[in-house]
């Protein structure tokens, strides 16, 4: 993914998580 995270969290509400994780 090379998205800015906002765009990720902004698009994936568990976007987050798979980063995280």
């Amino acid at each position: 993914m090379e998205m800015p995270l906002k765009q990720i969290f902004e698009t994936e509400p568990y976007g987050c998580q798979q980063v995280f994780l």
